[in-house]
């Protein structure tokens, strides 16, 4: 049950980085959407920890933001 509550834990915590990152750039949800492929609602999902990222979509946001995964995943550690 633990382990559990950490995934969700690291789900909330990636939904607020993403959030961040694409204020910092002036981005609209809309803007990372068509980035994605994805309608601006399913990117509000993601957003909103609703929805889950899978490794594959957080690397075309990374690529979205203009970062590699890598960086992504460094900011994900340091993230409060």
């Amino acid at each position: 049950m633990p382990q559990f509550r950490s995934c969700q834990f690291i789900d909330r915590k990636f939904s607020r980085l993403i959030l961040r990152v694409r204020k910092e750039l002036k981005m609209s949800q809309k803007e990372i959407a068509d980035h994605l492929g994805l309608s601006y609602q399913q990117y509000q999902k993601y957003e909103s920890a609703k929805n889950r990222v899978s490794i594959g979509r957080a690397h075309q946001m990374a690529e979205a933001f203009g970062i590699s995964l890598a960086d992504l995943m460094a900011m994900l550690e340091s993230f409060r």
